[in-house]
């Protein structure tokens, strides 16, 4: 039988809170460890500008100095992670704030104290639930253990128009940091995407147009937003920090949209 001394490993690392002059030292352990998540791209700049933007610029997050917890051995080394960030949801005429969380990775020297940082940032006070957009097998199980559930349905996979000058590049990113070649791909993308165009079925009813009216863009979401429904706050805001200039993702992001129906502007 294995007994895990907790008073042994505490003594040997200790748990804090994430502040914003930790973001660049939280990045260089991203993009360092083969084995954490990596938000924002592979290059640690990359990873560092997705910090500063999902934590500090997130306009529900501004007068929250909380970005989640890290574990430091005795010499102030990062050996683990879990952020956390703010999101409204609205229900009906309710607006209920729930804390999510990402890159949750813990080095295996600290790895017994992994289970109590996942249980600290659980009782960060002043939000109504928690929740993760996504998790690997043992996140998975550790969310279940403490009484979480996913989603029904959220384990479906969509398929949407493909960019390939986007798409390729994206793809490759994950397996080399050649920028040549990334620039290739781009321009592939550029060439094959008025062919797949051209192949695909025509369609007389819908039309699709990108759209910056964040004005626009919410007041569409409020109208047709589902009133049984809990959905994700989608203020002006909110929609300008998702898909506007600043976003990291902003050249793959779909802030759009205008459709016309059977001839007649219906948006």
């Amino acid at each position: 039988m294995r007994v895990i001394d907790r008073s042994r490993a505490a003594s040997r690392f200790g748990i804090e809170q994430v502040s914003e002059a930790a973001l660049p030292e939280i990045a260089r352990f991203l993009s360092h460890d083969s084995e954490a998540a990596r938000p924002g791209g592979v290059d640690e700049r990359g990873i560092e500008r997705y910090l500063e933007w999902l934590l500090l610029e997130n306009p529900v997050a501004t007068d929250d100095p909380r970005h989640g917890f890290s574990i430091r051995d005795q010499a102030g080394r990062v050996v683990g992670l879990l952020l956390s960030f703010p999101a409204v949801f609205l229900a009906g005429d309710r607006r209920i704030a729930g804390l999510g969380s990402g890159a949750y990775f813990v080095e295996p020297e600290a790895r017994t104290l992994g289970f109590y940082l996942f249980k600290k940032h659980l009782k960060t006070p002043g939000y109504a639930f928690f929740f993760t957009t996504s998790c690997n097998a043992n996140s998975a199980a550790l969310w279940r253990a403490l009484g979480a559930a996913a989603v029904p349905r959220s384990d479906r996979e969509y398929v949407f128009h493909l960019n390939l000058d986007v798409v390729l590049p994206a793809f490759l990113a994950s397996r080399t940091e050649n920028p040549a070649v990334a620039k290739c791909a781009r321009a592939v993308g550029r060439w094959t995407n008025p062919v797949l165009r051209r192949l695909a079925w025509p369609s007389t009813k819908l039309v699709v147009e990108p759209c910056r009216d964040w004005e626009k863009l919410a007041a569409l979401a409020r109208r047709h937003r589902p009133a049984r429904s809990i959905t994700t706050d989608r203020s002006p805001a909110c929609l300008e920090w998702r898909y506007g200039r600043t976003a990291p993702n902003k050249d793959r992001s779909a802030a759009a949209c205008c459709s016309t129906r059977s001839g007649r502007a219906s948006e």
